[in-house]
């Protein structure tokens, strides 16, 4: 599963406060990973991908996974509230690739998968899943061709 953030939210938001701006980096990204680390569980591996990407490798069962993505969706939309009582509305775009969804069980096709299905459904509000088709995409690195950062 694959996600990130694709309007500045709590982690590269500019605040304003009575001695003028700050950045919020750190806030928004240990809300980030609390969030993704409660949603995964202890038997996942959740990372930051760079900037405001983020990946998860968990076993969901089948009957289970759209429901599950629904719940994590639900979870990164819910607002950042800071220690001062600001809160910053987040939005967040999420990607999953499942063996049985894509037909395979190697890691890095299920990754470019993720990827793909992420950038498909992008600003819909809802985790889109990866089929098969996903993994016919052209990729540089691991990533959708043309997307910024992919350059060969």
């Amino acid at each position: 599963m694959r996600g990130d953030y694709p309007h500045p939210p709590a982690p590269t938001h500019l605040l304003r406060n009575g001695e003028g701006r700050r950045r919020t980096p750190r806030r928004g990204r240990r809300v980030r990973r609390a969030r993704l680390t409660a949603w995964a569980g202890p038997r996942a591996s959740v990372g930051r991908l760079g900037g405001d990407e983020f990946a998860v490798v968990r076993e969901l069962p089948a009957a289970r996974l759209e429901q599950r993505l629904a719940q994590l969706v639900r979870m990164l939309h819910t607002p950042v509230v800071f220690e001062d009582g600001r809160t910053v509305e987040v939005a967040a775009s999420v990607g999953a690739a499942a063996p049985g969804t894509v037909g395979s069980r190697d890691l890095a096709v299920l990754q470019r998968a993720a990827d793909t299905a992420l950038y498909d459904g992008k600003h819909s509000g809802h985790a889109y899943v990866a089929g098969a088709a996903h993994t016919a995409v052209p990729s540089v690195n691991g990533r959708r061709a043309g997307r910024a950062g992919t350059a060969a």
